[in-house]
């Protein structure tokens, strides 16, 4: 058994808490764990005997106001290892290749203080990434697309599906937005 972290644990956390607290998630094939230390979120894949695959530190984590410890497991889904780190600074959601580590997206969050776990649920016929908090519920998504040169009849990026934002995907975001909100009625959505 390979070690996973040594050290650099914050010195404070909630007395209820430990720094295990995320759950190891499975893809199958592999373990992904998830620790705070030396300020940051890091995330390591293992295989079933323990050895590492590989780890990347997914970001920085370092709470002001509340000093509790991490506590969001990572979420695997589609080939990605996703991670959120919300708090008082600079707050992040990010999906990590399950395979290679290598950081595939990111997105910014707002500065709040959440410890929840993200979930991929079926909202609005789509698969949406919902991570609640701040007495709200976010949803993420991308449309893959593809950016094509006509007159080479060839994808501009260098990818053969980019993924679309921005205006093209304005009224595909508001319908969703929409029948989201009307599913619940209770909560603000941030989208």
């Amino acid at each position: 058994l390979e070690r996973v972290s040594q050290g650099g644990f914050p010195a404070q956390i909630h007395a209820n808490n430990t720094h295990a607290t995320p759950t190891v998630a499975c893809d199958g094939k592999r373990l992904f764990a998830v620790f705070q230390h030396h300020d940051g979120v890091h995330l390591t894949a293992l295989m079933p005997d323990g050895k590492v695959v590989w780890k990347v530190e997914a970001g920085p984590y370092t709470p002001k106001a509340y000093r509790f410890g991490y506590a969001p497991s990572p979420l695997v889904y589609k080939g990605t290892v996703i991670v959120a780190s919300e708090f008082d600074g600079e707050s992040f959601i990010k999906a990590f290749d399950a395979d290679r580590g290598e950081l595939r997206w990111q997105a910014p969050r707002p500065v709040n203080v959440s410890y929840s776990s993200p979930i991929v649920a079926h909202v609005a016929g789509r698969d949406q990434l919902v991570i609640s908090g701040a007495d709200a519920v976010t949803m993420t998504n991308t449309f893959q697309g593809m950016a094509i040169n006509w007159r080479k009849r060839a994808p501009i990026l260098g990818n053969v599906i980019g993924g679309l934002s921005g205006p093209a995907i304005k009224p595909i975001v508001l319908r969703m937005v929409h029948q989201t909100a009307r599913r619940l009625r209770t909560l603000p959505i941030i989208a």
